[in-house]
């Protein structure tokens, strides 16, 4: 059983790691992009 803080917090995880990919996208050469994104 899930909490709605859980899945809140859940989906906050998630956009924050796709704005940070997007990020990371425009700031970092793409093999460390590549790399991060293992980890998303």
């Amino acid at each position: 059983m899930l909490s709605i803080e859980v899945l809140t917090l859940l989906q906050a995880i998630r956009e924050t790691g796709s704005l940070s990919r997007t990020w990371a996208k425009r700031l970092l050469p793409c093999p460390a992009v590549q790399g991060s994104d293992r980890f998303v």
